[in-house]
């Protein structure tokens, strides 16, 4: 789900910031030259995210997340891109014990 989810907000952005209307998603994959504002080889790595094991799709992912930072960070200097990469990169730790059994 969590695959899903990025992969849809990478395609809006994406969109937004090639200044284009977003009708359904069904179409971009078919005319991915309207995404003018992309990472390299956008449309055919997002697509490839579920044809691969689960850990090397979400490095791809997260490549892309960066990539599509790196594009705003350029078009709107002003944004504050700082603070969504180290939320998107911060790891959440483990518990060191199991939680307390529900009763």
């Amino acid at each position: 789900a969590q695959f899903c989810d990025i992969q849809e907000k990478l395609l809006r952005i994406s969109l937004a910031l090639s200044r284009k209307y977003f009708s359904t998603f069904k179409w971009i994959f078919q005319n991915p030259e309207l995404l003018t504002v992309a990472p390299d080889d956008f449309v055919p790595r997002l697509r490839s995210v579920f044809s691969l094991p689960p850990d090397v799709g979400a490095e791809v992912l997260h490549e892309l997340v960066h990539e599509t930072y790196d594009l705003i960070e350029r078009q709107f200097p002003d944004a504050k891109v700082d603070w969504w990469r180290s939320t998107f990169d911060h790891e959440r730790t483990f518990w060191e014990e199991d939680p307390l059994p529900i009763r």
